[in-house]
């Protein structure tokens, strides 16, 4: 939803479910895992990235740019 508020398209969704992770983070041993492909432009990626460093429910994140 705030991807496509933010003028990105989302091109496929991966939902991996809950999954125990490596180590503990935040005191917590597990979470639910999700890969999202989406195209924008770069301030879009800025704002993404700030979003989700700011959402409590976020444990981790990684954007990563595959391709021009």
């Amino acid at each position: 939803q705030h991807l496509s508020n933010s003028g990105a398209s989302v091109t496929k969704r991966d939902l991996w479910g809950k999954r125990r992770f490596a180590y503990e983070i935040d005191h917590l041993s597990e979470g639910y895992y999700s890969v999202l492909s989406f195209q924008s432009d770069p301030g879009t990626v800025s704002e993404v990235d700030r979003m989700l460093t700011l959402a409590d429910e976020v444990i981790r994140h990684k954007i990563v740019k595959i391709g021009d």
